[in-house]
């Protein structure tokens, strides 16, 4: 009777470390998310610090009184310009135990270039005798290339691959040159393009400070490497200009690779 219920006992015991056993190994093994598994066998430690590199795009919406710069910025009346550029950057990444959220950093180069027009009313004036109706359209191109730094935390979702994040970035100016162009649009037997040659903008500031959001998504590439694209949205807290009202917010969007070590 007893070696029956010691025998019954053993058997339910054994049954339970089974369903034990059953149930961890069903349970996915995370580290930053991904299915990385260092060792079978023995217990190992997940790596937390990646480095690497990205590369952005950027795109950007200007507001600006660019008459109040000074006299020769006074061909057109600037007021809105489109900005277009790309970025280059190492990037890194620490996890922070729990693999929920990150802390990450960057430092890199960016070039840009931003495009302000202006289509004065059309003036009337005459030729040989023959009055025609002038028409033409203003262009300044700013260029602007700085050294960049990015510091930021980012929280990944729930059990997905997707994060959301906040930062700073700030933008260590090295130049911003302007060039302007008038162009004949009408009469068409008239039409061209004069250019004005490139000078050096003043009253500009040396050091941008700009709030950022960013949504992104790590995507696994091998044990130890993945990829994340996000996208940034940028409004810096200061005006661009020291003398004069310039605001923007810009978008960007790139992906970086990461590599444990």
């Amino acid at each position: 009777m007893i070696a029956k219920y010691y025998l019954s006992f053993r058997y339910r015991i054994m049954l339970a470390i089974f369903a034990c056993v059953l149930v961890f190994m069903t349970q996915e093994a995370r580290s930053q998310g991904f299915d990385w598994q260092y060792s079978s066998r023995l217990p190992s430690a997940y790596p937390r610090l990646f480095l690497g590199g990205s590369v952005s795009g950027i795109y950007g919406f200007h507001t600006a009184d660019i008459y109040s710069l000074g006299e020769e910025y006074r061909c057109g009346d600037y007021k809105q310009g489109v900005e277009t550029g790309i970025s280059a950057a190492a990037v890194g990444e620490y996890w922070s135990p729990g693999s929920m959220v990150a802390f990450w950093g960057m430092i890199g180069f960016r070039t840009s270039t931003t495009r302000f027009t202006s289509q004065p009313p059309s003036e009337p004036f005459r030729r040989n005798g023959v009055e025609f109706e002038l028409s033409r359209e203003f262009a300044m191109d700013v260029y602007l290339r700085a050294l960049l730094m990015e510091a930021g935390v980012k929280y990944r979702i729930a059990r997905t691959h997707a994060h959301l994040g906040i930062g700073l970035r700030t933008d260590l100016v090295l130049s911003t040159t302007a060039e302007q162009t008038e162009t004949i649009l009408t009469p068409v037997e008239f039409t061209q393009s004069i250019g004005y040659g490139e000078q050096t903008l003043t009253g500009m500031r040396r050091l941008l400070l700009t709030p950022i959001i960013t949504a992104g998504y790590d995507a696994e590439l091998g044990k130890g490497i993945y990829a994340t694209p996000r996208i940034t949205l940028g409004i810096p807290i200061v005006s661009r200009s020291l003398i004069a009202d310039w605001t923007l917010v810009d978008v960007s969007g790139g992906v970086s690779f990461f590599l444990s070590l």
